[in-house]
């Protein structure tokens, strides 16, 4: 039985990714939640997948113990092939319940409106701080980081409820860590 369903897209040679198309059973590294697993794909009644083609595929990963209570709806992943990115995605629907996480994960944070990572706390932060997250590998994290090591604060913003929070970042002492500056909740 198939564990998630996902959306996602093979990287065009051109980008980076594959030369050539891909079909059901195949296996590349699923990055997620920071780290690299396996999951079996199948793609239904699509034969041979194309890169830079978007489809629906489910994954159904050989040790599901692993993703008890971590995995929601809008998750992103990278796919990759060793150290190569070759695609990218995000899970649609958890199939396999005890996989789904509990918890209200809303506690995802924002630059430029672009996802940069998710707070590790149950709550989002109120105050000037460090705080542990999970960085996402996309355009928000990249974005941020550039403009720090311009030597800029990046305006970012989470949500606690419907009330938006804004704080800047003054650093990043290590990896997975943040240090917010001027925090305010905006009504």
């Amino acid at each position: 039985m198939p564990h998630i369903r996902v959306e996602l897209t093979l990287l065009p040679e051109s980008h980076g990714g594959r030369r050539s198309s891909v079909a059901s059973g195949y296996r590349p590294q699923l990055y997620l939640l920071g780290d690299d697993w396996d999951a079996v794909h199948d793609y239904g009644s699509i034969e041979k997948l194309v890169p830079g083609q978007p489809t629906i595929a489910e994954l159904t990963f050989p040790n599901p113990k692993n993703h008890i209570d971590r995995l929601f709806s809008g998750l992103p992943f990278l796919l990759r092939e060793g150290n190569r990115t070759i695609g990218y995605g995000r899970i649609l629907q958890v199939l396999d319940t005890e996989l789904e996480r509990k918890k209200d994960h809303r506690n995802e944070f924002y630059f430029s409106d672009d996802a940069v990572g998710i707070f590790a706390t149950d709550i989002p932060p109120l105050c000037e701080g460090e705080y542990s997250y999970e960085p996402y590998r996309g355009s928000g994290h990249y974005e941020m980081q550039q403009s720090l090591s311009n030597g800029s604060s990046p305006l970012c913003h989470c949500y606690d409820g419907s009330v938006k929070i804004a704080f800047n970042i003054a650093g990043c002492p290590r990896y997975g860590v943040v240090e917010l500056a001027n925090v305010i909740r905006e009504s």
